[in-house]
């Protein structure tokens, strides 16, 4: 009875989940209520397991500054193969600068050269540091484990196969870049004719040339990496699970101190927070550096604005949410059987950490909802 009493006290004194915490449980609990289970474990063992084994012996690459470095190596190649290598083309194709005015030139494109001196290197360069900052959670992986009191957990996976992932990699951005070409040929959608157009033919279709052959060889690489990242990231969904599930099979007499598992996952947390710059990146680089005359007749520009705001708001925050969720409802336990006073519920960021993660929230909320608002108007 005293037990009891205890129990209710404490249920009584038990604070409140914050609101996003609050809404993730309850999506989180509404989608373990209507998936069948099997379902659930077909997409674990089938999308989710997607990072190979990491080469342990060339963990020492992947240290300190050198990070640094990979980022602005690859800001420094994508810049010069963007950007100057459309530079070059143009110039052999005559498209570089002209006086037809109904013709924009690459000179005249602003947009396309912010996008190429600036955005698409920093998307590249923070896709590099992101799929560093993977191999550094999977290195120090074990290290977790042990922390939660399993040394054998294993975080390598063996899911889908390697040719499968090659194939969706390849060919997600061929369809892609597919789709975008017609609708660069598409007076409708782009009503005047861009450098990267080299004649129309008597019958009004247009033509790539040369410029234009490089450009769409450029997005396909720029769109690859974009692909590559989004099921790179997928592994931070499997190792939240994997972490949930230490938490889960853990002893409820035995503390999970929430500073110590905020330590061990600093190298998660920064993947979280870089995944979210690409996502803002991303939205610069579709709401104001494509060039679409008439959006609304532009199927890529609509998809992406959304598919942004998705990702943003609810897909790239669900491992950090996973993981916290998961040690709230193992401290709930411990106190619900008397091991422990009820918890608040804590946040594996630190303030610095919360506050970008907030104005990138900002950013992508207000400019998305912006632009969907002006298409659709």
């Amino acid at each position: 009875m005293g037990n009891k009493k205890n129990n209710d006290a404490l249920t009584k004194n038990h604070p409140s989940l914050p609101k996003r915490a609050a809404q993730f449980h309850f999506i989180s609990n509404m989608t373990k209520r209507f998936i069948p289970l099997k379902i659930r474990n077909y997409f674990s063992t089938s999308f989710f397991y997607l990072s190979g084994e990491i080469p342990f012996s060339i963990s020492e690459f992947f240290k300190g500054s050198r990070i640094g470095k990979a980022f602005w190596g690859a800001f420094i190649l994508t810049f010069l193969f963007a950007f100057v290598g459309q530079v070059i083309t143009t110039y052999l194709q005559n498209s570089f600068s002209g006086d037809n005015i109904e013709k924009i030139y690459f000179s005249d494109d602003l947009k396309n050269i912010i996008n190429y001196v600036f955005i698409c290197p920093l998307y590249v360069g923070l896709s590099t540091i992101f799929f560093l900052t993977l191999i550094n959670i999977r290195l120090g992986a074990g290290d977790l484990a042990s922390m939660l009191g399993n040394r054998e957990k294993d975080f390598s996976n063996g899911g889908m196969p390697a040719v499968v992932i090659m194939f969706l990699v390849l060919s997600m951005p061929a369809i892609g870049i597919v789709n975008y070409i017609s609708e660069v040929l598409d007076p409708a959608v782009y009503s005047k004719e861009f450098w990267f157009i080299s004649k129309t033919a008597p019958s009004g279709d247009r033509i790539l040339g040369m410029a234009g052959i490089y450009y769409a060889l450029v997005n396909y690489v720029l769109q690859l990496i974009t692909v590559l990242a989004a099921f790179s990231f997928a592994y931070l969904v499997y190792y939240a699970g994997k972490v949930g599930e230490l938490i889960d099979n853990k002893d409820v007499r035995n503390e999970i101190v929430f500073t110590k598992l905020k330590d061990h996952l600093s190298q998660f947390v920064y993947g979280y927070l870089i995944a979210k710059a690409l996502v803002a990146t991303y939205m610069i680089n579709i709401l104001y550096t494509w060039p679409v005359s008439n959006p609304t007749e532009s199927t890529n520009y609509v998809a992406a604005g959304v598919l942004i705001l998705l990702i943003g708001l609810f897909i790239v925050p669900f491992p950090r949410y996973y993981i916290q969720m998961r040690w709230y409802e193992f401290a709930k336990q411990r106190a619900e059987e008397g091991f422990g006073e009820y918890p608040s519920y804590q946040d594996l960021r630190t303030e610095n950490i919360q506050g970008i993660s907030w104005f990138l929230d900002s950013l992508i909320i207000l400019n998305v909802a912006k632009e969907i608002w002006f298409a659709i108007n």
